[in-house]
């Protein structure tokens, strides 16, 4: 809605703009021919139109608008930034949030190894397929606040990709995640995307995640390709992780609790 909102307001400076020009060329007298005959000015009255005074105005105002608008958003980093955080290692009952939280992307790519990672500090290098879904939570407190996140794995098979988007409902957050080694893995999250804003929630966050950073030596996609895919289709945040070392694992879940907890105080 903000961004719209700005929009508009960009639209009005420049008609603003358009208006103020015109309005200076008809009370100073000046046709469009006549800038050539007449380099310097020479007004039939020496105080313009007093409207162009409200424009400019106006346009001062807006101007000012889209700084604070920007300066907002900084301010808004900066507190998600200060917020106390805390992982909790036991679950708790008496929660005061709970979040759903969709994990998809294909197959091989280690959803379920960075949820483990995340969840219980384990890595299980011959971890089996997803079949159908795996349920993990992962409790944390912002700012005091107890929090559930509900966690579903997704499999990321072909054959069972129709069936994924029965479990996008409700979800708040997608974590889109690809292998740093699997070029294909990279090239399908247009898929993944699509799949998710056609069948899901409208205003659905996305994360992208870019797994198994520790076979650097084996990279097909870069941090700019990743970065450039995230910037382009509006994406809340990019990370690279490894569920084999625990590099980042935990910090999806707890910019992802960050962000909702943000998010829930609007409301």
């Amino acid at each position: 809605m903000k961004n719209k909102f700005i929009k508009k307001i960009n639209l009005l400076n420049i008609i603003y703009l358009f208006i103020i020009i015109f309005e200076l060329i008809g009370d100073w007298g000046l046709g469009i021919g006549d800038w050539a005959q007449s380099p310097i000015p020479n007004p039939q009255s020496p105080i313009p139109n007093p409207l162009i005074l409200v424009y400019i105005f106006a346009l001062l105002i807006n101007i000012n608008i889209i700084k604070i608008n920007k300066y907002s958003k900084i301010n808004k980093k900066m507190s998600q930034e200060n917020y106390t955080v805390e992982v909790l290692s036991q679950e708790i009952s008496d929660f005061e949030l709970s979040f759903k939280i969709i994990i998809i992307g294909d197959s091989g790519v280690g959803k379920s190894c960075l949820c483990l990672r995340a969840t219980k500090n384990v890595f299980e290098s011959l971890y089996s397929p997803t079949i159908g879904f795996e349920f993990m939570t992962f409790f944390i407190k912002v700012d005091d606040k107890p929090m559930k996140l509900q966690m579903w794995d997704t499999y990321g098979q072909e054959v069972y990709r129709s069936l994924i988007t029965s479990f996008y409902t409700n979800s708040s957050l997608a974590i889109v995640v690809y292998s740093i080694e699997n070029e294909d893995s990279f090239s399908n999250l247009e898929f993944w995307l699509n799949e998710l804003r056609l069948k899901g929630n409208a205003d659905i966050n996305i994360f992208l995640i870019g797994n198994k950073a520790d076979l650097e030596d084996k990279r097909k996609a870069t941090k700019d390709m990743a970065q450039q895919f995230a910037e382009t289709n509006k994406i809340k945040l990019f990370l690279e992780t490894s569920a084999k070392t625990g590099f980042n694992a935990q910090n999806i879940f707890i910019e992802a609790a960050k962000l909702l907890y943000e998010q829930h105080l609007k409301f």
